[in-house]
């Protein structure tokens, strides 16, 4: 299992609502910088090369629980 952060859960989960880094940090009220940080640090703990894998990761794990998971939008043609 992989071990995160009180922080790390918080960025993750915003990563995972598709938030961009500068709108999680005025959300958390840190620099853009550190939350550059945070998800370097996340795409390392989770193996991943990108941030669809750590979320794929982090669900499967059951990090994220299935509950959380967004859901996609309507379209309308």
């Amino acid at each position: 299992m992989i071990h995160l952060t009180n922080r790390e859960k918080q960025v993750l989960h915003y990563i995972s609502i598709e938030m961009s880094n500068v709108q999680i940090a005025k959300e958390l009220n840190i620099s853009k910088s550190t939350i550059d940080k945070y998800r370097r640090n996340l795409l390392w703990k989770f193996d991943s090369k990108n941030s669809v894998g750590v979320i794929r990761k982090a669900y499967e794990q059951g990090i994220l629980p299935m509950s959380d998971m967004p859901q996609k939008k309507e379209t309308t043609t």
